[in-house]
């Protein structure tokens, strides 16, 4: 789960990377360079990150000036659209930057909250969570009918072809790059980190890795939000 998780903030970058390119292609009919694809995505990781910490960091010095828990809640609800909105405010990665932020706080969290603040915070996020995450689908799924109106005129049967063949080749990607990637991986956390006692991923851990990739709210969300703009 964890390393799903972590390609998925990766793929936040590389997501914003190709939506940028893509937008200069279609409409300032620019042709972006590999390193110009280099440095936008270094600019959108490191951005993101820095600023997410700095964001953690200023939040965590008030923090340690408060005792308050509605306070420190509506702190900690406010924090991540602050470190978010930093970092898009600049072109860069802001779910890198929320994700940066949230680290740096929650390792500092004993030092500044209480445990009836904690448990009072646990309660309060996880309902948001589920809110925040059914209306962001609902609103996609809104997007429903225009789509269905934009596409009348094609016939059912090359529909249900093409998304099926561009499903199976996405898959097959998938799996081609997963394979000889967890290889890779594997190699750097044996021989560069010296962590000898890890063995190498089974082929049938791979393959379930490679199937499961992650789709989560945050690719769909940016999807409809481009839609709208």
């Amino acid at each position: 789960m964890n390393n799903l998780e972590g390609e998925s903030l990766i793929n936040d970058a590389t997501g914003l990377l190709a939506l940028q390119f893509a937008t200069a292609i279609v409409v300032r009919k620019q042709v972006p360079t590999l390193s110009d694809g280099i440095l936008t995505f270094a600019w959108l990781v490191a951005a993101g990150i820095g600023l997410g910490l700095l964001v953690g960091w200023i939040v965590y010095w008030i923090e340690c000036r408060i005792n308050d828990g509605p306070i420190e809640i509506a702190l900690s609800i406010l924090t991540p659209y602050a470190a978010y909105l930093a970092a898009e405010k600049v072109h860069a990665s802001g779910v890198l930057a929320v994700v940066a932020c949230g680290l740096f706080l929650s390792r500092r969290s004993v030092s500044f909250f209480s445990p009836q603040v904690r448990i009072q915070g646990w309660s309060v996020w996880e309902s948001l969570n589920f809110i925040l995450n059914g209306l962001v689908f609902v609103l996609i799924g809104l997007q429903l009918s225009a789509i269905r109106a934009s596409i009348r005129e094609y016939n059912l049967a090359v529909l249900l072809l093409d998304g099926a063949v561009f499903s199976v080749l996405l898959i097959l990607l998938r799996l081609v790059w997963v394979f000889p990637g967890a290889g890779v991986s594997w190699l750097v956390r044996t021989r560069l980190l010296r962590q000898r006692n890890e063995s190498p991923p089974s082929l049938r851990q791979i393959f379930v890795t490679g199937w499961t990739g992650m789709r989560g709210v945050v690719s769909l969300a940016r999807h409809w939000r481009f839609r709208l703009s």
